[in-house]
């Protein structure tokens, strides 16, 4: 009877052994790994938001630097970038006329051209100075107000008939600025143009006229031009 007593303990001490090593063991392979499983899920979350927060980031910055770069020290003409950097009082002609890169004389008035400007167009960027030197010659700068009236008006209908539209609209102020025939295009229509005279106004400016060859037609105009900070500007238009 002792005997078996002890055996029977001995099995139910066997028998509690075993459950609690399988107690561990599920522990160990089901719960620890339904929690490494749940870690591993948690830090992969982390990382993807951290990757597309970067990329973000980085996408903003980029947009950034792009606009600064487009944007920087251009103009929207070569008139309006060579305006920049004239001394006040100083009036200009355009003797080299390109597509992406234009040739100003400049000077002070009644004086001598002193001045050479070179513009060019840089893409992206618009129009800037990118060189200027002394002049080298004997021309002088036109002294009379006719005269200097007379050329603003030439050089906007230069612009036009080779179709510098943008060149065309920066030598004109409102209300003809606000007209479309300011900034127009000939597309080959605009054939000759002459000068024909300048009247005084009697208040400092003075009408241009002038004779207008277009393969529809010809017409004579005459243009109010005024002096302004930025020099001699087109204020009107009309038939005369």
């Amino acid at each position: 009877m002792r005997s078996s007593s002890i055996l029977l303990i001995v099995a139910s001490a066997v028998v509690v052994v075993l459950l609690a090593a399988a107690a561990g063991v599920y522990l160990l392979f089901f719960r620890g790994g339904g929690e490494g499983v749940a870690a591993s899920t948690t830090l992969a979350a982390t990382s993807t938001t951290l990757t597309v927060s970067s990329t973000t980031q980085t996408s903003a910055l980029e947009t950034t630097t792009t606009a600064v770069a487009a944007g920087s020290g251009g103009a929207a003409t070569a008139m309006e970038a060579l305006t920049e950097q004239l001394p006040q009082g100083w009036i200009s002609k355009l003797v080299e006329d390109g597509q992406t890169a234009k040739t100003y004389w400049a000077g002070p008035l009644n004086s001598e051209w002193a001045t050479v400007f070179v513009v060019q167009l840089a893409e992206g960027e618009g129009w800037v100075v990118t060189d200027s030197y002394p002049f080298q010659g004997g021309s002088d700068v036109p002294a009379a107000d006719q005269e200097q009236a007379a050329y603003v008006v030439e050089d906007f209908l230069r612009a036009v008939q080779e179709d510098r539209a943008d060149d065309a609209h920066a030598l004109t102020i409102e209300p003809f600025a606000l007209d479309p025939a300011s900034a127009s295009y000939s597309n080959g229509d605009f054939l000759s143009f002459s000068i024909d005279g300048v009247e005084p106004v009697g208040d400092g400016t003075y009408w241009v006229l002038t004779t207008e060859e277009w393969r529809y037609g010809t017409g004579t105009w005459r243009y109010r031009v005024v002096p302004t900070e930025a020099g001699w500007m087109i204020q009107d238009l009309e038939p005369r």
